[in-house]
């Protein structure tokens, strides 16, 4: 482990001309990695522990500063395989011994800050904590900000400013004349800087994270930025935000009556972004929603928030006609010549079981395993969080990353996309062509009338007797092609028929409120309880879950309740998925006994041949 095995001092390096052609501080750090790794070859050979030295300084210049991440603020630049550039996990103690031996001797700020910085790190992974250099390092990064905010490279000042914030914040007991040189540094550039947006935005942040009583002088003079911003560019994004950490700061303050109209103008900066971007509805309609819900948190006039509310319908009934259908070319063909296998030609019993077999329960494991694959394959969409909408263009959803936040929040992301991957593809499949076809064709053959399908369910311990003809009716309207009629029947039964099951098996399907009143609990918390996925099993409960009650899914029941589906949607693919799902589920016990029969007929000798003899007992 590490670069060498003892340390060096600075006479060391001295003696080989360290400094010479050194590039400035603010040069690109593969510069610099360049100038050590030309000091490591143009030594001689002879000159191992040399030629290592600077190899371990160039290895320090190639780490990624992530000012940002406090666990991690050092990470690799690059890596291709099972190759990678150098991590701060290869720096040994003989490494951290000679960067603090060498880093005061930097006579580049922006260097010696990086030296100390992996010092103190790569210190801390190896259990020798040598705090003097995160002071030294934080005390450089101070210097080092200050010559580049105030006239120099911004990005480089910036980084430097939020690493040393937090290294002197850290040790803001042992050397407390730091954090106030930085806090001072933020004054000036905050000062100086009332028209870059961004920075001020940044400066702002710091503040409000380290709850800095300079809250009460940056307050005024984000106010300012954001007035100068409008007049130079009108209602840009930075606008709006602007106000929101001026907003921040006068809370920080104590001043409340600035603070909410700090708030108010913040809402109204998203709402005149979104006018100013009208022409693109979809954009508008985001950032008229954002400020419509920033109104409401200001505590803005109901009638304002009412007027911006109308503007947002508008502008999302707009952003439908911009959305554009996605559609892919499948060869349905096989699946075609499946269906008449399964189904034509046959009784019409024998007809209903090569229905079920179609096509089988979504494997719950593999969607996920799919989806998962896919946002690795394709991290930038798999990163970004996405909204759903509704066909009036009304968002009703929303999902976060697949790749980032905390495991929670993955996987309430992942069961969303599952969910929705299911929906757009393999229940679709089925409702659009394996089921429809498969109806279709035992219609044309069989005619089935209510009569006969009564027959599978009138009696049947799934289906109570008060929703009996419902169901008929519904199942019978599928084999007619009427699906606009079939899901008016089974889609407002299909919770009927969830709490019926539920209750057979014992689960109380009604709660009691602070008031004694006892009222049905609502059907997303039935599936949620732990006794659902062991009577339903993980497959059938996601599909209910995926057609009856998930926005990511099709939702059926709570679009068709609420009246919020067009008869398009109820005569789709969606109604004719639950339909082959009811009929599953319905025809599993029959399954079930003719399974058991074949088994004990095939384990049965036949006739012709004699029984076996009995085994003999050992006993």
């Amino acid at each position: 482990m590490g670069y060498l095995s003892a340390p060096v001092d600075l006479a060391f390096y001295a003696a080989r001309h360290w400094l010479q052609g050194l590039p400035g501080g603010s040069a690109p750090d593969h510069a610099l990695v360049q100038f050590f790794q030309a000091k490591a070859k143009a030594l001689p050979d002879t000159d191992v522990i040399g030629r290592r030295a600077f190899d371990m300084l160039a290895a320090a210049a190639w780490l990624d500063l992530r000012p940002s991440s406090r666990s991690s603020p050092f990470g690799i630049m690059m890596q291709a395989g099972n190759l990678r550039s150098p991590a701060i996990t290869d720096f040994g103690p003989e490494d951290i011994d000679t960067l603090a031996n060498i880093a005061d001797a930097m006579p580049e700020l922006a260097i010696r800050a990086r030296l100390a910085d992996v010092a103190w790190e790569a210190g801390k992974l190896c259990g020798n904590r040598v705090w003097p250099m995160a002071v030294l390092a934080a005390q450089s990064y101070a210097h080092t900000a200050s010559a580049q905010l105030l006239g120099g490279d911004e990005l480089v000042g910036r980084e430097a400013l939020e690493r040393g914030l937090e290294l002197a914040w850290q040790f803001r007991k042992q050397a407390p004349a730091v954090l106030d040189e930085l806090w001072r540094l933020v004054e000036a550039t905050a000062r100086a800087a009332l028209d870059r947006p961004v920075l001020m935005i940044i400066l702002a942040d710091h503040c409000v994270e380290r709850q800095h009583a300079l809250a009460l002088t940056l307050a005024p003079l984000l106010e300012e930025a954001a007035e100068r911003l409008l007049v130079a560019a009108g209602p840009a994004l930075e606008h709006a935000e602007l106000w929101g950490r001026a907003a921040k700061l006068w809370q920080l303050a104590g001043d409340e009556a600035r603070r909410s109209q700090a708030r108010l103008n913040e809402a109204e900066g998203f709402v005149s972004h979104a006018e100013a971007g009208a022409a693109n509805a979809m954009f508008a309609a985001h950032w008229m929603k954002v400020g419509l819900e920033a109104l409401r948190q200001a505590g803005a006039a109901k009638e304002r928030s009412e007027a911006v509310h109308e503007r947002l319908l508008e502008l999302q009934q707009a952003a439908t006609g911009e959305l554009r259908q996605i559609s892919q070319e499948i060869d349905v063909r096989p699946l075609h010549d499946r269906v008449m296998a399964g189904v034509s030609g046959k009784s019409f019993e024998e007809a209903l079981f090569g229905l079920v077999g179609l096509d089988d329960l979504i494997n719950v494991t593999r969607t996920r395993e799919r989806v998962l694959e896919n946002a690795r394959r394709h991290p930038l969409s798999g990163s970004m969080p996405q909204e759903l909408m509704n066909y009036d263009g009304l968002t009703i959803g929303r999902r976060g990353s697949l790749l980032d936040g905390t495991d929670d929040e993955r996987e309430l992301a992942l069961q969303h996309a599952s969910f929705q991957d299911a929906a757009r593809w393999e229940l679709h499949l089925r409702g659009d062509v394996i089921a429809l076809r498969a109806a279709q064709t035992i219609y044309n053959e069989h005619h089935p009338s209510e009569s006969d399908v009564a027959s599978y369910v009138v009696g049947h311990p799934f289906v109570p007797e008060g929703i009996q003809v419902s169901i008929i009716r519904g199942l019978t309207f599928g084999f007619d092609g009427d699906w606009l009629a079939a899901g008016a029947y089974l889609i407002p039964r299909m919770e009927a028929l969830v709490r019926h099951w539920l209750k057979r098996r014992g689960v109380v399907t009604s709660g009691v409120d602070s008031d004694g009143f006892q009222a049905e609990r609502p059907l997303t918390e039935l599936f949620k309880l732990p006794q659902a996925r062991e009577i339903f099993g993980e497959k059938l409960l996601f599909e209910l879950r995926c057609h009856l009650t998930e926005k990511w899914g099709y939702d059926l029941r709570n679009t068709y309740a609420h009246g919020l589906s067009p008869d398009g949607e109820v005569a789709s693919a969606k109604t004719v998925s639950l339909w082959w799902l009811l009929w599953r589920v319905l025809l599993t016990p029959l399954l079930a006994q003719r399974a058991q029969t074949e088994a004990v007929t095939a384990a049965a000798p036949s006739p012709e041949e004699p029984a076996p003899a009995p085994v003999a007992d050992d006993n």
